[in-house]
């Protein structure tokens, strides 16, 4: 893909579809982070062991379970289970995103890609 079309980053659907990406972009010289920042998603074992440690998303899955248990025992005692829960996600930083500075409204601030 020509650099004039390449995207500055890529959040994959998860990790190992991200070392994926990255193994791709190492053979095709393309640098990670500098040139093209890589996000994964479950902090999974791929996610440490890529050629470049990927960022990623942790879901808190002991939050989800006791969510989900909680809502069983509900049901049964109640019959009742509309439960809406927000679990907030970890972003773990690793070496596959790198912090880069965008112009918003003159003045130059930090982003991470």
């Amino acid at each position: 893909m020509k650099k004039k079309y390449r995207p500055d980053a890529v959040f994959a659907s998860n990790d190992e579809i991200a070392a994926g990406i990255i193994k791709s972009a190492i053979k095709l010289g393309i640098r990670i982070p500098d040139e093209l920042g890589v996000v994964g998603f479950d902090n999974s074992l791929s996610s440490i062991l890529s050629p470049v440690p990927i960022t990623t998303i942790r879901q808190r899955k002991e939050k989800v379970a006791e969510e989900i248990f909680k809502a069983m025992i509900k049901k049964l005692e109640n019959n009742e289970i509309k439960i809406e829960r927000l679990i907030e996600p970890e972003l773990i930083i690793r070496d596959s995103t790198t912090l880069k500075y965008r112009k918003k409204e003159g003045q130059y601030e930090k982003e991470r890609v």
